[in-house]
């Protein structure tokens, strides 16, 4: 299996298993929101907060998989034609 496989699966499995824990942790931070009119704007500003910071880690993660990807195809393809000279 090439490399730029094996890094993008243990990259997207790590993703998914944070993507969870990010979902129970907005769950619980719902059920603060609805159970509790007194914390309820401090919840919510964090929340927010919470989930513009994982959009942008999520949205790395794909950048670093992808350009993990074109370097390693890059790589291989400069070697093979350097290799067939």
């Amino acid at each position: 299996m090439p490399r730029c496989d094996i890094f993008v699966q243990k990259l997207v499995s790590e993703r998914n298993h944070r993507t969870s824990q990010v979902d129970e942790l907005r769950d619980v931070a719902v059920e603060l929101i609805n159970g509790s009119g007194k914390h309820e704007e401090a919840v919510e500003l964090q929340l927010t907060a919470f989930n513009q910071r994982w959009q942008d880690v999520d949205a790395r993660i794909r950048v670093i998989a992808i350009h993990f990807c074109i370097i390693t195809i890059i790589s291989s393809s400069i070697f093979a034609s350097s290799s067939s000279s």
